[in-house]
Parts: C-alpha cells; sequence; structure tokens
C-alpha cells in the first residue's frame, strides 16, 4: 500500500488482524460500541449475541425494564495493534426492536436468531455511515496537507 501511495484505507468485513501502516489511515467499521463489544473474536453475529447479552443482563439485574429504549452503535474507528482500540471517526445509534427483547425473554426465539435479526437492522446503517466516513477520513488528509 506504500509503495502505492495509498492515504486511507477502510476494512468492511474484515475478520483478519490488520496492523498499522505508518502513514496510511486505516480505519475499521465495527458493528457496535468498540468499548463494549469489541477485541479479539468480537465480529458477526457474535458482536450481536454480545449486545444483546447485555440487554438481557441489564434487564435481569433490575437496571433497566423493557419499557426503556436499547441502541447498539456501530463505529468507524482507526486501526491500532490492539482489536479495537483506535478512536472512533463515527458512532451511530441504532434502536434495537423492543419485539426483539420480548421474543428473546419468552423463549420464542434463541439468542442466535435474535443475532442474525439484530445484524439485519444494524448492517444498512453500517452501508449508510461508511460514505459520510470516507468523506471525514478524506477531509482529514486535506487538513493535515495544509498544515
Amino acid at each position: 500500500m506504500q509503495s502505492q501511495k495509498i492515504d486511507v484505507t477502510f476494512l468492511v468485513g474484515c475478520i483478519v488482524k490488520i496492523c498499522p501502516i505508518a502513514e496510511i489511515d486505516i480505519y475499521n467499521i465495527h458493528p457496535a460500541s468498540i468499548g463494549n463489544h469489541g477485541g479479539n473474536g468480537m465480529y458477526g453475529l457474535a458482536v450481536h449475541k454480545h449486545v444483546l447479552q447485555e440487554v438481557i443482563d441489564l434487564i435481569s439485574r433490575g437496571r433497566k425494564t423493557l419499557s426503556d429504549k436499547f441502541y447498539t452503535y456501530p463505529t468507524i474507528h482507526e486501526v491500532e495493534v490492539e482489536y479495537d482500540a483506535g478512536a472512533p471517526l463515527m458512532v451511530g445509534a441504532v434502536e434495537i426492536p423492543t419485539k426483539f427483547i420480548e421474543q428473546l425473554l419468552s423463549s420464542e426465539i434463541n439468542l442466535y436468531e435474535a443475532a442474525e435479526m439484530l445484524q439485519k437492522i444494524v448492517l444498512p446503517y453500517e452501508w449508510k455511515m461508511l460514505p459520510c466516513a470516507v468523506q471525514m477520513a478524506v477531509q482529514r488528509i486535506f487538513d493535515k496537507m495544509e498544515d
């Protein structure tokens, strides 16, 4: 990438570790908050399962109720050596439908099915975020050139 003079790269659907490269801005898109739901092995449905498990835990401990709104936060972040540790470039907020949580709590659906349903909701938001994040990253490059 350095020999081709690439300035910015976005990892989308990448499940292998990519380390930072000097003078290349590399970003990754993650389907949830990287602070709570990031790290080694946290990709694909594993992330959505983790988000839903957190919701179930909050309800079971009485911290939240079904009448509360729950969100997942797709994040586009800088790539660092440590998995999902880079600074966020963009964070979205996607409401988790109450019906998923109700069905999960009543055992109408299992965690895997609920995670698949949540993924189908989050993916279009990631796709909408990506072009904006590319524009933001390019603007950062232009700003560096002016300094």
